[in-house]
């Protein structure tokens, strides 16, 4: 997976408004998803990741989550990042459907076997 890549494919679509910002909607995005998950599963669904997205720097400011539902995770990415809820959600999809795609299916089971069902079900929908 490459970083810069994948955050030209977010600053591309229309409401966000730079690479920066593209950058901090990924990580928040990913950051949010392996808070879900258990700290080896993390690992092994990160493994292929580059250094900007190492769990560490995913989770590093995912430390203290609340158990948020999806619903109120996309509710927060569109008050953080100052989007519509229907703008939110439409990124965070953007967002995990680009890395389900570079997931090998090791890493796919991963997240079938070990994310809450609501959220395996939006990685799964994505």
């Amino acid at each position: 997976m490459n970083f810069t890549r994948l955050r030209m494919e977010v600053a591309n679509h229309s409401m966000v408004p730079n690479r920066k910002t593209a950058g901090e909607l990924i990580k928040a995005v990913l950051g949010h998803l392996l808070s879900r998950m258990s700290e080896d599963d993390a690992r092994v669904l990160t493994k292929h990741f580059p250094e900007e997205l190492s769990p560490e720097k995913l989770r590093g400011h995912q430390k203290h989550t609340a158990d948020f539902s999806v619903p109120r995770f996309i509710e927060g990415i569109s008050e953080q990042f100052y989007l519509s809820p229907e703008d939110a959600r439409l990124i965070v999809d953007a967002i995990v459907m680009a890395v389900k795609n570079e997931l090998s299916v090791e890493e796919e089971k991963v997240i079938e076997r070990h994310l809450p069902h609501e959220w395996r079900l939006l990685v799964e929908q994505a």
